[in-house]
């Protein structure tokens, strides 16, 4: 049985890349593996940054791996959770073994959900709780065309006002946030955020967010902002 359980956690958790924040340059760390250790310990997910903060995500085999436990922190400063049991993800596996980006205080996961349908869980050195939200885009998403100078920003999430789409800029690190109105007139698809936003770029505290007109040749229009986070 324990056999099984250690194949299944193989199977389903993959690799991980980390970003040196401070060369800029990216880490491949190989595949994750079960690492027998003195208490048989099933770890997932360990990596420290050269600032010393860090991210372990694991399992032991005094429950026949079925509790996921994650530490962090920074130095002497160090958190610990139960994942699995926890009532704001009991719901759904609460990561997928890969480090999506990492700000001044936070490690940031990503999941999905289902169609359209993404969240992030963060695990910030300042907080004895990872936290989650609906996440739209976010530092080195590989599917869009997303730009940011600063990698505690994201898009978090979308709603409608009067017939136009409010996006929210969040700050993961401090949990503040400002919007951004996209115009009705950009209605396009299925009307999903995903297909009327063509890119995205923040750059020295502004955001500008790109649609091209499919229909007027080479025709790009815009909305921008200086970022206000409250």
């Amino acid at each position: 049985m324990r056999n099984r359980i250690l194949t299944a956690i193989l199977l389903i958790f993959t690799g991980c890349n980390i970003k040196n924040e401070q060369s800029g340059k990216s880490t491949s760390v190989p595949k994750l593996s079960i690492q027998k250790k003195e208490k048989n310990i099933g770890v997932w997910i360990d990596t420290i940054t050269p600032d010393k903060k860090f991210l372990k995500i694991y399992s032991t085999s005094e429950d026949n791996y079925k509790k996921i436990y994650a530490e962090w922190g920074k130095g002497k400063i160090m958190h610990k959770s139960l994942l699995i049991g926890d009532e704001m993800i009991e719901f759904f596996t609460p990561f997928n073994a890969e480090i999506e980006w990492i700000t001044n205080n936070s490690f940031g996961l990503v999941n999905g959900c289902g169609t359209n349908c993404r969240y992030a869980i963060i695990y910030n050195i300042q907080k004895d709780k990872p936290y989650w939200f609906d996440v739209l885009y976010y530092p080195n998403i590989g599917y869009f065309n997303y730009a940011t100078d600063n990698n505690n920003l994201c898009i978090c999430y979308s709603e409608y006002s009067k017939g136009n789409r409010n996006l929210k800029i969040f700050d993961v690190d401090s949990q503040k946030s400002d919007t951004i109105m996209i115009p009705e007139n950009w209605e396009r698809g299925v009307g999903h955020v995903d297909y009327i936003i063509d890119s995205i770029n923040i750059k020295n505290n502004k955001i500008e967010i790109f649609q091209f007109k499919e229909k007027i040749k080479l025709k790009i229009i815009k909305v921008s902002k200086t970022i206000n986070l409250k």
